[in-house]
């Protein structure tokens, strides 16, 4: 698994359409996560980054889904609270009508 962050720096979009992050990592099917870096000293959090990654690379709601499991998959966590997690992540998504 690779976990890419970038803190909330100017010019960020700029930043991650150059990076090829989408393109190298995501399309080519390598699990990403998406965190909030160091929340305490950046002004962010997961709507933010969530919205970023909507608005410079497209992401649709089974991007985020997809994302969200591979993260969960990656939790270190006893498997059976991890299938609990899977499950209630699948139903919540279900409940927003997508296609998974």
């Amino acid at each position: 698994m690779v976990v890419a962050t970038k803190g909330d720096l100017l010019d960020q979009e700029r930043k991650l359409k150059k990076s090829g992050i989408e393109h190298y990592l995501y399309k080519a099917g390598v699990s990403l996560s998406v965190n909030t870096d160091a929340r305490t000293i950046t002004d962010t959090n997961l709507n933010r980054k969530y919205k970023k990654l909507q608005t410079v690379f497209g992401w649709t709601i089974t991007d985020f889904y997809n994302c969200n499991v591979n993260a969960s998959k990656a939790v270190f966590i006893p498997d059976q609270l991890k299938l609990t997690l899977l499950r209630k992540l699948y139903k919540e998504y279900q409940a927003i009508e997508i296609n998974l």
